[in-house]
Formats: structure tokens, sequence, C-alpha cells
């Protein structure tokens, strides 16, 4: 039987872009950081889509907060403060060492080309599902099919590891096994039950 484990990356293997850069954008764009998680969120989809570019991003998110800040001081605000997660990416190279490991993440062009130079990201699994190259996200219907179609096995032969549980939910219904992350220990003792 085949083995496939299929990382998440924000949540999971490196923190969530708004969570960790919150406070720098508030500071930068002198909003609260809940006014500028409403905006952000709103313009986080098409983005991850390759619908739009990182200046419409940031351009949209000013429009909408009156705000006038040259949009690479955000972008490399928010890049800088994004780090691993404790014994994350350990856990993927120890998974890596007998499983077929893979990537699936809700995620932009331009951060995904700028994280994957600083960690090495696709070079550490067999194969990355990217919201911005497929054209779908996590919540969009067909997202896992097509994944497990790519990879050429059935939902019963993979592992999911994701921190939210919509995208939990949505891989359980095609019967993958679905484990809500935590901390990398914790899913390291899961996947080992």
């Amino acid at each position: 039987m085949r083995v496939v484990v299929v990382f998440d990356i924000f949540g999971v293997l490196l923190s969530r872009s708004f969570a960790s850069s919150a406070d720098s954008l508030s500071l930068l764009l002198n909003r609260s950081a809940a006014e500028i998680k409403t905006a952000y969120v709103r313009w986080e989809h098409p983005w991850d889509r390759g619908q739009i570019t990182a200046v419409d991003f940031w351009s949209e998110v000013q429009a909408e907060l009156g705000t006038g800040v040259d949009w690479q001081v955000l972008d490399n605000a928010v890049l800088n403060s994004i780090h691993p997660l404790p014994g994350s990416l350990q856990l993927l190279a120890r998974c890596g060492e007998n499983t077929d490991t893979y990537l699936l993440s809700d995620t932009r062009r331009e951060w995904f080309q700028t994280l994957d130079d600083r960690f090495g990201l696709r070079r550490r699994v067999r194969r990355a599902f990217l919201s911005f190259e497929m054209g779908l996200g996590k919540s969009d219907p067909g997202c896992f099919e097509f994944v497990l179609a790519e990879i050429g096995c059935q939902p019963g032969d993979v592992t999911f590891l994701d921190d939210r549980a919509t995208n939990i939910t949505a891989a359980r219904r095609l019967g993958i096994k679905a484990i809500k992350f935590s901390t990398a220990a914790a899913v390291e003792e899961e996947l080992c039950s």
C-alpha cells in the first residue's frame, strides 16, 4: 500500500502571514489589526488563485483602508515575519524518509517564490500543489480530486495535514485521512499511532 502525506504550508510548516505580521502592518498602516484583516482577507482569495498580483492586492487593501504606503514595504513586512513553526520542517523531513510527501497550499506566486528560496520547500517534497498554479484553492470543489488524480492514489492512501477545520472537513468528505494540525509533536504522535 502506498503511503502519502500531504502538508499544508501556512499554519502547518510556516506561520500564517497575517497573524505573523499583524502588529507590523498595524504600525505601518496606522490602522487596527481588525480593520486591516477585513480588507486583507477579502483580497486573499483572488491573489491565491493567481487572478491578481501583489501590487493589485496591496492597492485594493489600501484603497479600502484609505492608506498609501509603498506596497513593497508592506509586502516585505509580511514576508520577513513568516517563520518555520517549531519542529514542522523536521517533521516533513522525517515523513519524507518513508512516505511520499507533497504540499497543498493556498498561496501567492510572489510569496511562494520568496519563501521557497528561503526555506527550500519544493526540494523537500515530491511535488507542490499551489493554488496560484492550479487556479483552485482548498475551498474550491474539485481541488482535492485534482490532487488525488495527479498523485495517482486513492483517498484512503492519503493523510492530509492542515490547521483549518474547513479544509479538514473537505478532505474527510472524500475519504482522505485528515489531521488538524496543532503542533508538530502532536501530529507526529498521531501519524505514528
